[in-house]
């Protein structure tokens, strides 16, 4: 196996939050096997649950260890081993097509563009990474040394779900990974108590988009933020109508809007629902 990272003496064990990952790598370190890579990953406890989670037992372990390999552990161990990422693209367009669907079916008043508002809701970053933690997808990740040590981003939480969708269909059908992706929806729903398919993912999304349509039909005029930096974060205030209604503070100044404007509309829920 060719190991293209550099001499410096590296444990994954001593690392905080030690996962599946950082042991499957330590294998690796120290049999220099790909086939020593594969049998640690795929018989472990970790991914046998979550097999039996997702209702999905995989039958070629090579598709199901690629599934959650990252590009930085193949520029280190690069012998037969392939990255995620076109199983990635083949899951992004499953779960985009799966979405649109169950939303046209769902929500039959909705116009072309407020269904595709509501899709970006439920297929994006935050949304996906959430599934992927529920599903603890992020402490399978394999990946090479200087990715282990830092913590992993919603990018990569959200790019292993779509991998699993992908490598579903790749390894039986695409009729299998849609059951696969609907299944993990239904046991979110169940153990989340939230409706995945729902209307308010569009108002925590884009909530100054919502505040703006409400204030525009109400009253005719746009919300007004006023920002001011207070030490080394910004408090960002929301006017309606020349009355201050909420206000949040924040490192960044747009995360701070969209707080703001969060927080009014949690406050007055019926704003969300019209």
């Amino acid at each position: 196996m060719a190991d293209r990272s550099t001499n410096e003496t590296f444990d994954a064990s001593q690392l905080k939050n030690h996962t599946l990952a950082h042991k499957v790598y330590d294998a690796v370190v120290k049999t220099q096997s790909c086939q020593k890579h594969y049998e640690t990953f795929c018989e472990s406890t970790q991914i046998k649950n979550l097999q039996s989670k997702i209702n999905y037992n995989f039958k070629d372990k090579l598709v199901l260890t690629r599934a959650f390999t990252h590009s930085s552990f193949v520029h280190e161990y690069n012998e037969e081993i392939k990255s995620y990422e076109r199983l990635e693209f083949l899951g992004d367009s499953i779960l985009g097509a799966y979405v649109s669907q169950e939303l046209f079916k769902s929500f039959d008043n909705f116009s072309e563009g407020k269904l595709s508002k509501l899709k970006s809701a439920l297929v994006n970053e935050d949304t996906l990474s959430e599934l992927s933690m529920f599903l603890g997808l992020d402490t399978f990740v394999l990946r090479g040394k200087g990715e282990l040590k830092e913590e992993l981003t919603n990018s990569i939480k959200c790019d292993v779900f779509e991998s699993l969708i992908g490598a579903v269909a790749v390894d039986s059908s695409l009729s299998d990974a849609l059951n696969v992706l609907e299944g993990i929806i239904k046991l979110y729903e169940k153990e989340s108590e939230k409706v995945f398919f729902s209307e308010q993912r569009l108002v925590m999304f884009d909530p100054k988009s919502t505040l703006q349509e409400y204030t525009m039909k109400n009253f005719g005029s746009l919300p007004k933020y006023e920002a001011m930096r207070v030490e080394d974060k910004f408090c960002v205030e929301l006017w309606i109508e020349g009355q201050k209604k909420a206000e949040a503070i924040n490192i960044s100044k747009k995360a701070a809007m969209k707080e703001v404007a969060l927080n009014f509309l949690n406050k007055n829920k019926e704003i969300s629902k019209n």
